[in-house]
């Protein structure tokens, strides 16, 4: 289990509901919303325990948010339904912010995202008790910082969705790295998921205005 907290919830349901309501009535945004804390708490309990204060724990916690609401709306939000929602809440004006604050053409943004992924593997190895449950770091070529390549042989999410059953819309999750590295001016390459039965999740992450 990883520890509750109701911080994420609290924070991207309601701004799911409201998207959920604009775009398939209000009903089911308020089936979706009103059944979906205990099962968000239930998640978490289920959830690996890759520790609260692990800087990769706010992934789960999020991606939790997105399964509760699908989960109690009982199938009537499809994955298909939920796609949509998702690439509308990646389409509000706040979400532009990532564009201003990071800006992967640049070789010094590139560089503050290697250490920052440097520092959350220094953190796995500084509490080995959550090394068999959370995502292991493998980096490759940062070419003198003008791109971020790094893969995972083991994401918490994945394990989780497998348990639960959520394999229909994990691929949505996975399609977020690529949304959040157009929003900060990149392009994601990669050749596997582990949620499509790849061996790995692979990251090579450029400058949108690089080489192919």
């Amino acid at each position: 289990m990883i520890a509750y907290t109701t911080r994420y919830f609290n924070v991207i349901a309601p701004v799911l509901r409201h998207l959920i309501q604009r775009r398939y009535g209000y009903a089911l945004a308020k089936r979706a919303y009103d059944g979906a804390r205990p099962i968000y708490r239930d998640l978490l309990a289920a959830a690996p325990p890759i520790g609260k204060d692990n800087p990769m724990a706010k992934n789960l916690y999020e991606a939790c948010v997105f399964f509760a609401l699908y989960r109690a709306a009982d199938g009537e939000l499809t994955p298909d339904m939920l796609r949509e929602v998702v690439d509308d809440l990646f389409s509000l004006k706040v979400m532009r912010l990532v564009g201003v604050a990071t800006n992967l053409n640049r070789h010094r943004d590139v560089a503050m995202f290697n250490a920052r992924l440097r520092n959350n593997a220094r953190w796995v190895e500084e509490h080995p008790e959550t090394e068999p449950y959370t995502w292991d770091f493998n980096f490759g070529d940062t070419a003198g910082d003008t791109q971020v390549n790094y893969y995972f042989t083991r994401c918490p999410i994945n394990d989780l969705c497998r348990e639960q059953g959520l394999m229909d819309v994990l691929p949505i999750m996975c399609d977020i790295d690529h949304t959040t590295a157009r929003l900060a001016h990149g392009r994601l390459t990669r050749s596997y998921t582990l949620a499509t039965d790849g061996p790995v999740c692979d990251y090579l992450i450029r400058g949108d205005r690089g080489d192919e």
